[in-house]
């Protein structure tokens, strides 16, 4: 290879690491951009989990004292009936208990 060959090879290199570098940057920059956004959302996200999370223990707070504060014949009443029935138990046998004289 002549000199001149060798110095267009040369050349046609350092053009392609040229494009090698601008194009690392360029995509090192977009992601940046895409850390930098997603950081936002999770930051947005964990915000809107934390009112949430306020918010149910404020409902189950709210709960808890309304129930401390009925009468037991309150709790399952009409007014307050159960919202589904509870399952029939299965294979149960009548309890016999024998009285002994004292």
């Amino acid at each position: 290879m002549t000199n001149d060959g060798m110095q267009t090879r040369y050349r046609a290199l350092e053009e392609q690491v040229t494009q090698l570098k601008e194009s690392t940057q360029k995509s090192l920059e977009d992601l940046r951009q895409i850390i930098i956004q997603q950081q936002q959302t999770n930051q947005s996200s964990q915000q809107t989990l934390q009112g949430s999370q306020a918010a149910l223990q404020n409902s189950i707070a709210e709960l808890v004292a309304r129930v401390t504060t009925m009468a037991p014949s309150q709790i399952g009443s009409s007014t307050n009936p159960p919202t589904s029935t509870p399952p029939t138990p299965q294979n149960t046998q009548p309890i016999q208990v024998q009285l002994q004289p004292t």
